[in-house]
Parts: structure tokens; C-alpha cells; sequence
């Protein structure tokens, strides 16, 4: 796949990206090339803010029909031997003008509409404890959390004074599960913290990202990223996909309300 291909295939080569219409073999060369050019980048980005503003706008017919009138543009003024270049400016100039109306428009809503809690509970999902099954008795701590007590377990683990790392992952989850974003932050450091210190790392990669979620919730977006870029520098991390899904304009919007 070529770096210089036109607009027009520009643009259809990423529609088919986003809505997952891309053979295998060209999707991971298209997936190269975003991630070495910053025009595409820019240019994906901006498709998919479109693509979302249509959604949310009910802008769906306007922008079709633009869509039918620039590419009837371009294929006359491919195939016109003397094209009135004038009259193809200003249309192009309209349906630019026609997105960029929307683009503002869909900034401006994003914007008024993008908060803390919306962006915690659109990415926020409860962790399941897994079972071991093996095991005769569950511990006090355990059963409490996967019956959803979370007072209950704030409160046994506030009495324990032999606590391990799976007691403040618990702790620290039923704190953000109650609205304590401070102190569900407060354990999850202190587990990263016996972590490290450790040979056996437990819940390292769920303490990444539900520390991100508590940092969001409690409106630190810049500690937030930094958790999130993390956690996106390892693909192999568990919850790659999780912190991907979140816009970097989405948290960028954030921070400018911090």
C-alpha cells in the first residue's frame, strides 16, 4: 500500500478501516502506515469525528448527498478537457465549509456534554472475581465482594491487620464502587507499590486500569493519561483494548475542564 495515494482513496481506504471492511492483509498494512504518518493519523481522527457527529445530528441525508455532489466534482473535473476551475473551487469550498459547520458543531456538543462521570461510567465495567474452584471455602473477604457488599468489605479489610495485595485490590474496587475515588486511589498505589517489592505481582494489570478509571473519577486527567499511555504501550497488556477506546480528545476535553 502506497504513502501517497489520493484523497479519494484516502478517504475510502479508512472508511472501510473504521467500519471493519478491510481484507486482513491490507488492514495491517494501513495500520503501519497510520502509525508512521501524522497526516493520516490526523486525518482518521477527523473521519471519526465526522462519522460521530452524523450519528449524533441526525446528519446522515445532508452529508450523503455532499458526499454524491463531491465525487460527481471530481469525476467531471477529471474527465472535462477545460474545466470552469472557478465554479469547482467554490463548490469544493462549500462542502468544506458544510463539514467544517459540522465538525464545530459536533466540538461544541461534545464538549458542553463530555464530564468525569460520563466518561467513568461509559469505560468503568465491575471486575469479576474469578472462582477457584478447587477451593472448599471462600474467603470472608470474597464472598462479600462478589455479593456486591461493599461496605462490608471496606470493613473487614479496614479490621484486618494482616492484609494482602488481593484484600487492597478488593478494597480499593469497593471504594470506587461507593464513590470513594481518593481512597480506592490510595490502594491501588499501595498494591503497585507491594508489587513491586514482590516476585508475585497480583492483579497488576486490573490495579492499571481501574486506578486510570479512580483517577478519572476523581478528575486527576493527567494522571489518568499517564495510567492509560501505560497501559497502551503494552499490547499485550489485558486491558489494552479497554484503554484504547478511550479518545485521547475525549481526556484532552477533560483536562481543559479540570
Amino acid at each position: 500500500m502506497q504513502d501517497n495515494f489520493t484523497n479519494e482513496t484516502n478517504i475510502e481506504q479508512l472508511n472501510m478501516f473504521m467500519d471493519g471492511d478491510m481484507p486482513a492483509a491490507e488492514l495491517t498494512q494501513l495500520e503501519q502506515l497510520i502509525a508512521a504518518n501524522v497526516n493520516l493519523q490526523d486525518r482518521l481522527e477527523n473521519l471519526q469525528l465526522a462519522k460521530s457527529a452524523i450519528k449524533s445530528l441526525g446528519m446522515q441525508q445532508r452529508i450523503k448527498a455532499l458526499h454524491t455532489e463531491y465525487m460527481a466534482t471530481t469525476k467531471a473535473t477529471a474527465t472535462v478537457i477545460k474545466p470552469n476551475f472557478g465554479s469547482t473551487v467554490s463548490k469544493v469550498f462549500r462542502i468544506a465549509a458544510v463539514f467544517v459547520v459540522v465538525l464545530l458543531t459536533y466540538g461544541i456538543y461534545q464538549f458542553s456534554t463530555t464530564n468525569t462521570n460520563n466518561v467513568f461510567n461509559d469505560n468503568y465495567m465491575a471486575y469479576q472475581l474469578p472462582v477457584n474452584r478447587g477451593a472448599e471455602t471462600i474467603a470472608t473477604i470474597d464472598g462479600l465482594y462478589q455479593s456486591n457488599n461493599y461496605t462490608a468489605v471496606i470493613a473487614n479489610f479496614t479490621a484486618n491487620n494482616n492484609k494482602q495485595q488481593k484484600d487492597y485490590f478488593l478494597a480499593a474496587l469497593s471504594y470506587l464502587q461507593t464513590d470513594n475515588a481518593a481512597k480506592a486511589i490510595e490502594n491501588f498505589s499501595t498494591l503497585q507499590q507491594l508489587n513491586s517489592k514482590s516476585n508475585d505481582k497480583y492483579f497488576a494489570d486490573e490495579t492499571d486500569y481501574y486506578l486510570a478509571m479512580a483517577y478519572i473519577k476523581a478528575g486527576n486527567i493527567t494522571a489518568a493519561k499517564k495510567q492509560l499511555d501505560i497501559i497502551k504501550g503494552n499490547k499485550q497488556h489485558l486491558f489494552y483494548q479497554k484503554a484504547s477506546e478511550i479518545s485521547p480528545l475525549t481526556l484532552t476535553m477533560l483536562t481543559w475542564k479540570q
